[in-house]
C-alpha cells in the first residue's frame, strides 16, 4: 500500500492512515477549490492546516509553512489531497467490487484505469489528474536517480553513459533537495 512523506528539517513524517469523513470533506473542497480559483495567500492557512491534518498535526502551520521550499509547496498540498482521495476512492472500489481478490484477474492497465476515472467521479478534471501524475513520476524518477548515485560512487569504472547523465547534461540546475513530499 502506498504512503505519503514529508521531511521538515531533517526529520521524516508519515502520513495517517486513518482518514476521518472530515479529513475527506476537506481534502474534497480543496480538490474543488484549487480546480476553481487561482490559490490566494487567504487561503494557504487553510491548505496547510489540511496538510498538518493529513499527518495526525505532527508540525504544525508554522513549521510547515517555515520548512517547506515554496517551490514545493502547492504540490505538497495536491498530493496530500490526492492521498486522502485516493485512499477513500480505493475503499469504496473494494467495497463495490466485493474483495480485494477481484482485482487479481485484472492487468495493471484497468487498475491504472479505475484509479483515473476514480479521480474523475471525485471531481478532478483531467488537468489536475495529469499533474498529480507528473509530480509522482518526476519525484520516481528523483529517488531513483538517488539510489543509482548512491551505486554510481561503489562502481571502479565511471565510462558508462546513463539515462540520468543525458538528463543531467540537457535539465537546468536541480531544484533545493531535503523538503517536500514524497510517496514511498
Amino acid at each position: 500500500m502506498e504512503t505519503l512523506s514529508i521531511t521538515l528539517d531533517s526529520k521524516k513524517y508519515i502520513a495517517s492512515t486513518n482518514i476521518t469523513g472530515k479529513l475527506f470533506r476537506e481534502a474534497s473542497y480543496i480538490a474543488d477549490l484549487l480546480s476553481k480559483e487561482s490559490l490566494t495567500s487567504a487561503m494557504l492557512d487553510r491548505l496547510y492546516q489540511f496538510v498538518c491534518s493529513v499527518y495526525d498535526n505532527q508540525f504544525d502551520v508554522d513549521e510547515l509553512e517555515s520548512q517547506v521550499d515554496a517551490r514545493d509547496a502547492l504540490s505538497t498540498i495536491y498530493e496530500s489531497v490526492y492521498y486522502i482521495n485516493n485512499k477513500v476512492s480505493e475503499a469504496s472500489k473494494e467495497l463495490s467490487q466485493g474483495s480485494k481478490e477481484d482485482d487479481s484477474n485484472k492487468d495493471m492497465t484497468e487498475i491504472v484505469m479505475d484509479m483515473y476515472i476514480g479521480l474523475e467521479d471525485l471531481g478532478y478534471t483531467q488537468n489536475q489528474i495529469d499533474e498529480i501524475d507528473i509530480i509522482y513520476h518526476i519525484k520516481k524518477l528523483g529517488r531513483r536517480k538517488q539510489s543509482n548515485e548512491k551505486q554510481d560512487k561503489t562502481l571502479a569504472n565511471d565510462d558508462y553513459i546513463t539515462f540520468d547523465k543525458v538528463v543531467d547534461s540537457v535539465s537546468p540546475p536541480s531544484k533545493k533537495e531535503g523538503n517536500g513530499v514524497r510517496f514511498s
